[in-house]
């Protein structure tokens, strides 16, 4: 949850914001916003609403920061049915070593 505490500083920052006038507007204590902003804990769900809509944001936009799928591990799921012809059971073995 490191991501979330650093997202929520860059965009408290771009939007020119203190870290006094995010508690202030937010109606969430300065120390709190501090422990998140340092990673010292983790947003939780009616903290981070609070946060979110003081920024203007949505929590799916802090939450899903950086994260992208890996389709690679998913192509060669789908490939290692063909071991099947290959070895007796490799459609079976295959995917569960994948998995």
């Amino acid at each position: 949850m490191e991501q979330v505490g650093n997202r929520i500083k860059e965009i408290r920052i771009s939007k020119g914001f203190s870290q006094d006038e995010l508690a202030t507007k937010s109606n969430v204590s300065v120390r709190t916003i501090q422990r998140i902003e340092k990673h010292e804990n983790t947003p939780h769900g009616k903290t981070l609403q609070l946060i979110c809509e003081a920024l203007g944001v949505q929590a799916e936009d802090v939450l899903e920061f950086n994260q992208s799928e890996d389709t690679r591990i998913l192509s060669w799921m789908y490939f290692s049915i063909i071991s099947g012809l290959a070895l007796p059971l490799g459609n079976i073995i295959v995917p569960l070593i994948f998995w």
